[in-house]
Formats: C-alpha cells, sequence, structure tokens
C-alpha cells in the first residue's frame, strides 16, 4: 500500500483484502485496529506513541490504521520511516471515524457558452440547444453512516473475533454509558464492579461503541496503553483470553 494515492475504500485492492483475511486467520481472529495514531502530538504523549511504534512493528496481529484521508501520505512515509509494511491503511473522515466509501463528483449548472472548447460550443449551437448543463467543477467523499457499519463488514469478512482497538482521541463519559458499563460487567470478574468511568466518546470510544454492539466480535477492548488522552479502567492484561 506504501506510496498509492488513497481516497476511498475503492482504491484498495483485492489482494489486500485477501491479505489481512490471512493475517487475520494466522492471528486466530486477532485485529488491532488504530484510530487516527498519528493525529496529533503534544508533551504527556511519550508512552503512547511508543506503545503505536511497539504496535506496527509486532507480528502477532494484523493491524489495521484508520487514518483521515488528507494525512494517509504522511502516515504512509512514517510507516516506511519506522521499517514497517503491510498494514492497512482505510480512509476516513479528519472529525470521526467515519470510512470514505467512494468519491463522488460534484457538478454545477452552467450555460453553453461558458464552454472552453469553442467546437464545442458551435455543435451546440447549430443543435440548438439552449438549455444549461452540468460541468465538473470538483470531487467529495461520501462516508459510510454513523456507527461504523463498513468497519464492522470488513471486519467480519476477514474473519474478526477478537478487536483490540487504539489510537486518538478517547474521551471519557460525563456520566456512564449503560450501554458500555454493561458490556464491560460482562466480561469483567464478578469480584470486579465496573467503575464509573465509561469511554465512549471521541474517535476511539465512538468505534469501541459501535463494535461492543455488534454480532460476531467476541472481545472488543480498548488497549489501556494505546489510548489517548483518556483511558480504559480494566486492566487488560489480566484479563486477555
Amino acid at each position: 500500500m506504501a506510496g498509492k494515492e488513497i481516497k476511498s475504500l475503492g482504491d484498495i485492492g483485492r489482494k489486500q483484502w485477501k491479505e489481512l483475511a490471512a493475517k487475520v486467520r494466522t492471528a486466530q481472529g486477532k485485529v488491532i485496529v488504530l484510530v487516527h495514531p498519528f493525529q496529533y502530538t503534544e508533551p504527556g504523549m511519550g508512552k503512547f506513541e511508543a506503545g503505536v511504534v511497539n504496535t506496527l512493528r509486532q507480528r502477532k496481529a494484523p493491524v489495521v490504521i484508520l487514518e483521515a484521508q488528507e494525512r494517509i501520505k504522511e502516515t504512509q512515509e512514517r510507516l516506511r520511516a519506522l521499517g514497517v509494511s503491510g498494514h492497512l491503511i482505510i480512509p476516513t473522515s479528519a472529525k470521526d471515524p467515519r470510512i470514505i466509501l467512494k468519491t463522488a463528483f460534484l457538478r454545477r449548472m452552467a450555460h453553453y457558452d461558458k464552454v472552453v472548447d469553442p467546437g464545442l460550443i458551435e455543435h451546440i449551437k447549430k443543435d440548438g440547444i439552449k438549455k444549461v448543463f452540468t460541468r465538473l467543477i470538483g470531487q467529495k467523499p461520501v462516508y459510510e453512516k454513523h456507527g461504523n457499519p463498513a468497519l464492522i463488514k470488513i471486519l467480519r469478512r476477514a474473519g474478526a473475533k477478537k478487536v483490540w482497538l487504539g489510537g486518538v482521541v478517547a474521551k471519557a463519559d460525563l456520566s456512564v454509558n449503560e450501554k458500555v458499563r454493561a458490556y464491560e460487567r460482562a466480561w469483567l470478574p464478578k469480584t470486579r464492579e465496573p467503575s464509573k468511568k465509561t469511554i465512549s466518546h471521541g474517535c476511539i470510544g465512538l468505534t469501541y461503541k459501535s463494535l461492543i454492539g455488534a454480532k460476531g466480535f467476541t472481545h472488543v477492548r480498548i488497549m489501556p496503553t494505546m489510548s489517548y488522552p483518556d483511558k480504559p479502567h480494566y486492566p487488560l492484561k489480566r484479563h486477555r483470553k
């Protein structure tokens, strides 16, 4: 994928999807999803940034990177500088984790005398056409709906069962999100009551909330060392399966 311009899902070839599925099988259904891991940097992010590098360099599970389309080229350069390759990069919005499904054409109404090609103008006049027509002025991305349906479909098709999340931004809820708390209560030890802090906001939180509500995944976890700025309360290493 390095060096290739990626504007939407359509720019990701069949070979990359097959490679992802093969890697997920080898990892026994496990996949790591990093959401906007290079969105910004600031003091205090040292451990998080080191965790991103270590995750990208590990070989135990495939990594899917959700990255803002306008930052993909920069991210590809970062990966080359780190000496890592083979990770699937999927373009998203810069404001949220919605995947870009395709690129749509933007057109604007214009009178025939605005056409640059004089030969075309004469052809239009000859045929007696006086109506306006549309002309291409640009392109715009078409995003998936909120709730990450495209990401869920991608992970299911790849055979993913266990999804580990990391990246930015992870924001703790001002009040408990009961959906998240109920999910975590179901797998935490019965002797441990979930804390009052839940994460369901920011790009990480939104992705987490979508995945825990989707069927087919046996494990969905936020990696504490890979979550910024807020972290989940649960001790992940102790309860890995």
